[in-house]
């Protein structure tokens, strides 16, 4: 839902709708994009510009009019708060990462690999480095609440 609206319609948005371009204007805001960051009307100029078409001189002050605006206000929050959470690795993900580090042989490691924390390439060869497996297993265990406390 593009958050003005009460359906679906990022698949075809009609930029025209004032409501539609409102919702442009917040995920420019939100996402940077644009050099708008929604601090100021002076930096959400280049997102209204985008938006709106208007002139530089008009752009400031009508995106400080516009971010002033609740709805706008609130969507930018909430696409925001969106892109925090999908930024936060999930628990699933971590203990992913750590079953990774423990079954991973540190011959199928290289300088591409994930799991590669340095190498270093000289006559003798290759030398990687990768995370200690068993504090990936002590760390697997405290998430899954195994144990009651980690200590360092």
């Amino acid at each position: 839902m593009c958050g003005f609206c009460q359906w679906d319609c990022r698949r075809s948005l009609n930029y025209d709708d004032p409501h539609h371009r409102h919702e442009r204007f917040a995920v420019l805001i939100a996402s940077g994009a644009s050099g708008a960051s929604g601090a100021s009307g002076a930096s959400g100029a280049a997102a209204y510009r985008t938006c709106y078409g208007a002139r530089e001189a008009s752009a400031a002050a009508n995106a400080s009019r516009l971010l002033r605006n609740d709805k706008v206000q609130q969507r930018v929050q909430e696409l925001q708060t969106e892109a925090a959470w999908a930024a936060v690795l999930t628990l699933q993900e971590k203990r992913l990462y750590l079953a990774s580090v423990v079954r991973t042989p540190l011959s199928q490691v290289d300088e591409h690999s994930l799991l590669c924390r340095f190498w270093r390439r000289s006559n003798a060869g290759l030398a990687v480095s990768m995370p200690d497996k068993v504090r990936a297993i002590m760390l697997d265990a405290k998430l899954a609440g195994e144990l009651p406390r980690l200590t360092r």
